[in-house]
């Protein structure tokens, strides 16, 4: 599989963020080849079809290692283990490391069940009475998301990232859709480290009627008597000037705002585009 950008999937709760994974899920020996690593400590949100490798971190700075070793993990034929990896959120990820490395008096070091530390002590910032440097303590936040790209970048696997969104403010007074991170991270936005973001969310079915007929976007419910439908908002809208979405220039044609919650479906969109195959979809 060629190397495809790292892809970031924004959403409020209960927006279809984690479960457009279960496309991944259809086959048994492609999901086996997915590494859903688990950081919200929750439950695929489907019964059936469960067959990713699963991992839950413990703690936060073990995910940079977590996906390195990952990317080179391999099978019994000596071929790469994992073509995907999925990180469920990010978000909770960088929210734990604040609460336990720089929000507390000590720090909240994790360890196995056999008594062995599980945090990376290359994150962790303490002084010598063995209490939490809160200033130096950022930094080595902004490191730890660092290094986490970083691993994703040299991984050779498609990353996903999973992560919450909310209405945040500027500085200049302003407002902006965007990952709820603090620090420099939170200040540059996480949007600026993907080429390739959408935003899922619910969207009432009447709206899909304008957008062009694909087989990328299915106009009916999700669900009975709801009207509304699970989608990626690819493209901005003018009442969505401030959503996190970015895509790389000749994706789409302009006219379309939506696709599918489907990420097998955009995987093999992709797959298409980087091959300079016919994607099927209407030109501009």
């Amino acid at each position: 599989m060629a190397q495809r950008p790292s892809i970031c999937i924004f959403g409020a709760p209960n927006s279809g963020k984690t479960s457009a994974m279960k496309s991944l899920a259809h086959s048994s020996e492609a999901a086996k080849r997915v590494l859903y690593i688990n950081a919200d400590n929750k439950a695929l949100p489907w019964f059936g079809s469960n067959d990713f490798t699963r991992y839950t971190l413990q703690c936060p700075t073990q995910l940079p290692s977590v996906i390195e070793q990952a990317g080179k993990a391999v099978d019994k034929d000596s071929k790469p283990k994992f073509d995907t990896i999925i990180v469920d959120t990010n978000t909770r990820v960088m929210d734990t490391y604040a609460s336990k490395y720089i929000g507390s008096k000590e720090p909240k070091y994790v360890y196995s069940d056999d008594g062995n530390l599980v945090t990376d002590m290359n994150y962790i910032a303490v002084t010598k009475a063995g209490t939490i440097d809160g200033m130096s303590a950022w930094g080595r936040s902004a490191a730890l998301f660092k290094d986490i790209m970083e691993a994703g970048d040299k991984a050779n696997c498609q990353m996903i990232y999973i992560s919450h969104m909310t209405l945040t403010q500027r500085p200049d007074g302003s407002f902006i859709y965007e990952a709820p991170l603090q620090g420099t991270v939170g200040k540059v936005g996480l949007t600026a480290w993907f080429s390739i973001a959408m935003v899922a969310k619910a969207v009432p079915v009447e709206q899909l009627v304008a957008e062009p007929d694909t087989y990328m976007l299915t106009k009916t419910e999700s669900r009975k008597n709801t009207g509304h439908r699970f989608v990626f908002q690819i493209e901005k809208t003018s009442e969505t000037q401030d959503y996190p979405i970015r895509a790389i220039d000749g994706m789409y044609p302009s006219s379309m705002h939506y696709i599918d919650n489907d990420m097998s479906n955009l995987l093999k969109h992709l797959d298409n585009l980087y091959a300079g195959n016919d994607t099927g979809l209407p030109q501009d």
